[in-house]
């Protein structure tokens, strides 16, 4: 117990947080509070309803966000994602109405059900790395895949769209060139995704 959290140190330094004693946070910043200790795990729900919560750094260690972490934090403005982060649970983020932006690193696998339905995003950057994508991820905005059409296909195999779309938005597939077919495609210019017209 630090003031803040309630959580457990093991034998080899890694620390897993259980519970949020202060629910009136407004930013966290976990390299700074836990200075030398890796964190492996943020437990379920462990941010849920923090009201006041507007920005957070997630440390390099974590490789997944729990089911509920930041369910309805809806000051929640900045979140930065580690690049150790491979798999993001169910209504992560769900109803971080103020959350318009938020860049998925490199690595990650998996985004769970409606992970960040009910933000504010208006578009996202989806790395070639994701292979799984559960119902209704992202409400509206649009997908900028980092991958190729081809690409795309190994993530529709494991898509379940019985149980719904993972998203409403349009879907653009990257291109470094100017394609010569029609369809979706952008590319990068200084560093932002741009639609190829």
């Amino acid at each position: 117990n630090n003031g803040t959290f309630k959580y457990c140190e093991a034998s080899n330094g890694d620390v897993y947080i259980q519970e949020l004693l202060d629910k009136n946070i407004e930013s966290i910043d976990f390299s700074e509070m836990f200075n030398g200790y890796t964190i492996k795990k943020l437990s379920d729900g462990l941010f849920r309803d923090c009201s006041k919560l507007t920005s957070i750094v997630i440390p390099e260690g974590i490789s997944w966000i729990s089911n509920s972490t930041f369910y309805n934090c809806n000051k929640l403005e900045s979140v930065s994602l580690p690049s150790t982060l491979k798999g993001i649970g169910y209504e992560a983020f769900y109803c971080c109405t103020q959350l318009t932006s938020v860049i998925i690193p490199e690595g990650i696998e998996s985004i769970g059900n409606n992970a960040f339905d009910g933000c504010g995003l208006s578009m996202v950057v989806l790395p070639k790395s994701v292979t799984a994508l559960g119902v209704q991820v992202f409400n509206s905005p649009d997908i900028y895949y980092e991958g190729s059409m081809e690409d795309w296909q190994i993530v529709e195999e494991n898509i379940d769209y019985t149980a719904g779309k993972p998203f409403d938005g349009t879907l653009y597939y990257y291109s470094e060139e100017e394609p010569t077919d029609s369809g979706n495609y952008w590319h990068y210019v200084d560093g932002l995704p741009v639609k190829w017209e």
